[in-house]
């Protein structure tokens, strides 16, 4: 399942003019979470892409890491942040969080805004699923081994739903009385009880205690 990317940074973020009153606090790891959008209190990777030639061609590599099925189920609990880095040079008072010499890059950091580890250059989606992993440990109590096995599972469930669904769809078209009709519509109606049933579980699955967090 591919990794679906936030809006990324306000555009604030990556100005290579920002005033000193913009500056402030930024020494401060935590501070970066609020400024790079993570409003949902997680984890997050952070995807750097660049303008040039030489990282546009390292970037078609780095994109297929994002498809591996791994990444797209811890992103379900990370904050995916993709955003253009060629502003994050030296003076710009993310680097020293963000590092590096090479676009394009992703840096992956735990909950409370420590870096976690980067990648430069291209990486794999085993490379990107080891960081994204270490980050889920120290953010959460939960196991991401189980949490992923347990959104396996939905996922196989929610295609079989879908699956159902397409087939009543299809006889729905071609009724050919009133009576067809109610029969597939109470059935239809069944699937979405049983859809509902299925977003409720994804809730609770993805409803993982942070580390720290007191008791719900």
């Amino acid at each position: 399942m591919p990794v679906s990317w936030s809006q990324g940074l306000r555009s604030t973020s990556v100005d290579s003019t920002m005033s000193q009153r913009d500056v402030i606090g930024f020494d401060d790891p935590r501070s970066m979470l609020e400024d790079f959008e993570n409003e949902h209190d997680q984890p997050f990777v952070l995807y750097l892409t660049g303008d040039g030639k030489d990282a546009r061609r390292k970037q078609n590599l780095m994109n297929g890491a994002f498809l591996d099925e791994r990444v797209g189920i811890a992103a379900q609990v990370v904050c995916m942040i993709k955003a253009p880095g060629d502003s994050i040079d030296e003076s710009h008072p993310f680097f020293r969080h963000v590092g590096g010499d090479e676009l394009p890059r992703v840096v992956v950091f735990a909950r409370d805004g420590r870096r976690i580890g980067r990648l430069e250059g291209s990486a794999t989606g085993s490379e990107v699923f080891e960081l994204m992993s270490e980050a889920f440990e120290a953010s959460y109590e939960g196991d991401l081994d189980d949490l992923m096995d347990d959104y396996r599972k939905l996922l196989t469930k929610m295609e079989t739903l879908r699956a159902k669904k397409r087939l009543l769809d299809d006889k729905y078209l071609t009724a050919e009385t009133r009576s067809e009709e109610k029969k597939l519509e109470r059935q239809l109606a069944k699937l979405e009880k049983q859809g509902d049933k299925l977003r409720d579980l994804k809730k609770r699955i993805l409803d993982v205690k942070r580390v720290g967090e007191t008791a719900r």
